[in-house]
């Protein structure tokens, strides 16, 4: 005799709601990474040279095609070029020095957030614990990765104009 269940299908729930939590975060990291590569685009484009301006949206436009393909190669490609904008521009002057610490944070920012996308995409969904101690480590790699570096370009322009 055939034994039946008071809820039919009632462990098919459940793993779609897994589904739908896992796809949730995805785009939300996928989202806020977008956002840095925009942000960087911006602050590259604010320095008043047109071509920089226009490679460095081209690249935002790759690292969001990137993104919607999980493609870690077109990114790496987008993310290189939106790196050698960036010292192209600080070793012109078109951007102060004293900025490269906050464009490097929020390179590694991009990089980090990209890849955590890419992680979201191919491997069993994360918990919410999981999740957020993940973001507290993007976020204080990035804060006392750039603060680091800040100190350090302060510190140097301390000893250049000292003379030592």
């Amino acid at each position: 005799m055939e034994t039946r269940s008071i809820i039919p299908n009632a462990t098919d729930g459940a793993s779609k709601i897994q589904k739908n939590f896992a796809a949730r975060q995805r785009l939300i990291v996928a989202t806020v990474a977008a956002l840095t590569a925009g942000g960087l685009a911006a602050a590259l484009g604010a320095s008043g040279s047109r071509w920089p301006a226009a490679i460095s949206w081209v690249c935002v436009v790759v690292v969001l095609t990137a993104l919607l393909r999980a493609s870690s190669a077109l990114f790496t490609a987008a993310l290189g070029a939106l790196c050698l904008i960036a010292v192209i521009e600080i070793l012109q002057g078109s951007i102060p020095a004293l900025a490269a610490p906050l464009f490097g944070g929020a390179l590694l920012g991009l990089a980090e957030l990209s890849y955590w996308s890419f992680d979201l995409r191919m491997s069993v969904p994360q918990s919410s614990a999981t999740i957020r101690r993940r973001a507290g480590v993007i976020a204080s790699v990035v804060v006392v990765g750039a603060g680091t570096s800040a100190l350090l370009f302060a510190l140097l322009g301390l000893v250049g104009t000292l003379g030592i």
